[in-house]
């Protein structure tokens, strides 16, 4: 009866998606639903996996959110682009993606989901009958694992050899030092009382994935930390690719974060990118 219609419909565009979600201790169950009247969900999609041996061991939150990462991976294109709702009946997802130090798995789906526009809601389980009952099917796609890699993990990517102590840049330093605290636990043996404390406060901002720094910013969105050494390749794609279009230097910067990468100094190195660039000074001012 899941699969026949009229339980199952055809996507309508111009309405917006819902996102049911359930885990139990054996498996995750989707639906992917629209409101078509008042009250009344019709669904459009519907998943099921059971989980593997080392998710079974994930704490509530945890599984809970395997399913919502499960979920967007499955349901991508429908989403991407999008505002859609979670619905989930474990009220610490509402907290997730707001809450301000994040660790581990947790931290790395936080930044994956964040590519994702979405309200999430808390539905108690009696409300919940759909997705409960596909987390308890004894059938459902093999126990792979969830999906948390990131698609576009490629773009902008820079091939370098590591940097020892004695080239890495001045500006560099510092987040050198971040990676070495938040890899370690430890602070570098050449700074004094003082600096280590600062170096505590600053890494705070900051989350170790993969060995790959990323930094959370004022809006909330985890962007990853760029080098000095990768700032002038980033730019020069930015601002002077095909796709790009010569754009002034705050509608560049815009694209970099867009983009998932972040330095300090941004905008004012667009600034001074946009004004080197002979295409821009043969042709007038950059694009608005």
């Amino acid at each position: 009866m899941l699969s026949q219609a009229p339980v199952v419909q055809t996507p309508i565009w111009t309405k917006r998606f819902h996102v049911f979600v359930d885990v139990s201790d054996t498996a995750i169950g989707s639906v992917l639903m629209q409101l078509t009247e008042p009250k009344w969900y019709r669904s459009v999609y519907y998943a099921a996996r059971k989980l593997s041996k080392a998710e079974r061991n994930y704490s509530t939150t945890e599984r809970e959110a395997v399913g919502m990462v499960y979920s967007v991976m499955k349901y991508r294109h429908y989403l991407l682009g999008r505002k859609f709702s979670f619905h989930v009946d474990h009220s610490a997802l509402l907290y997730l993606v707001s809450k301000a130090l994040l660790t581990g798995k947790i931290a790395r789906w936080t930044v994956l989901l964040q590519k994702f526009n979405f309200d999430i809601f808390h539905r108690p389980g009696v409300q919940h009958v759909v997705a409960d009952y596909l987390s308890r099917l004894e059938s459902g796609e093999a126990r792979d694992g969830v999906w948390d890699e990131f698609p576009d993990a490629e773009l902008f990517r820079i091939t370098m050899e590591p940097a020892t102590d004695s080239t890495v840049a001045e500006e560099d330093k510092w987040l050198t030092d971040i990676h070495q605290f938040l890899r370690t636990g430890l602070p570098p043996n050449k700074m004094d009382r003082d600096e280590r404390k600062r170096l505590a406060v600053r890494s705070r901002h900051f989350c170790l994935l993969r060995e790959t720094l990323y930094h959370k910013g004022a809006c909330g969105i985890w962007r990853r930390a760029v080098r000095s050494d990768e700032k002038e390749a980033i730019l020069r794609e930015a601002h002077c690719s095909i796709a790009r279009g010569h754009y002034a230097g705050e509608a560049t910067t815009q694209k970099i974060w867009q983009s998932g990468l972040r330095w300090p100094t941004t905008l004012k190195d667009t600034i001074r990118y946009n004004k080197e660039c002979d295409h821009c000074q043969q042709l007038g001012q950059p694009t608005d």
